[in-house]
């Protein structure tokens, strides 16, 4: 597989992707109901960019290079946000961790706090709100055959994933030859879409696995990034991609 080529071209996208549009908002204590939004910031030795949906998910892609990202599901409210069940998928050594998430937050400005996978190992970061989360997502803008590169615990390759006007969704590897087929869909808040793949038949390395998660679609710069698991969280995939 072509691994350090191929993840190298998805994970420089990602700065990307969120891309321009700054902060700001409404940042009073009473407005302190929910982490909701995209979020940008640095732990110690990395950057990250990340989303916290209306129901709690969330997703943080991190660098360096072809390093992965944390997914999980979490309580926020008046400026705490709690994680008990992350889950840290780390494409560079081929595992996936467990961790809980401490933080707190002011709406639509500043987040911070702690990852903690042991009592010995609990790195901290922080972030500030991108308002491209209030964009609306639009099915017809997001249409196109996107070129880039895909990365799971397995390995990663160049594929084209083809997304139609009506949601379905299509890809194949460059080398492999191993097939998805999904649909994606507006989420039901923020500039985001929902997400489903079904790997095909052999030579599919893990032929009718399905995968769920989300994709941000940046038009201005015609980028997409999606981040999805299997369903008991053993296996992550990430996709960065660009169309003309």
């Amino acid at each position: 597989m072509q691994t350090i080529k191929a993840v190298g071209a998805a994970i420089i996208l990602i700065a990307s992707l969120v891309g321009c549009g700054g902060g700001g908002g409404d940042s009073s204590p009473s407005s302190q109901t929910s982490a909701e939004g995209f979020w940008e910031g640095t732990t110690a030795n990395s950057t990250i960019t990340g989303v916290v949906l209306d129901d709690g998910t969330y997703y943080v892609i991190y660098s360096p290079v072809g390093s992965g990202y944390i997914q999980g599901s979490s309580t926020s409210n008046n400026g705490s946000f709690t994680s008990n069940n992350a889950r840290d998928f780390n494409f560079r050594v081929s595992r996936v961790y467990s961790a809980t998430i401490d933080a707190s937050y002011t709406e639509k400005q500043s987040f911070a706090g702690r990852i903690s996978y042991s009592a010995e190992n609990r790195p901290s970061f922080s972030a500030s709100y991108n308002s491209r989360y209030e964009d609306a997502p639009s099915l017809t803008a997001l249409a196109g055959t996107f070129a880039g590169s895909a990365v799971s615990l397995l390995g990663s390759e160049n594929i084209a994933l083809t997304i139609t006007s009506d949601g379905a969704v299509s890809g194949i590897g460059a080398i492999s030859r191993c097939s998805a087929t999904g649909t994606v869909s507006p989420h039901s808040s923020g500039n985001i879409y929902d997400l489903s793949l079904t790997s095909g038949g052999a030579p599919c390395p893990r032929p009718g696995e399905t995968v769920t998660g989300i994709l941000y679609y940046n038009s201005s710069n015609k980028t997409v990034i999606a981040a999805a698991q299997n369903s008991t969280r053993t296996e992550g995939f990430l996709f960065a991609g660009v169309k003309p």
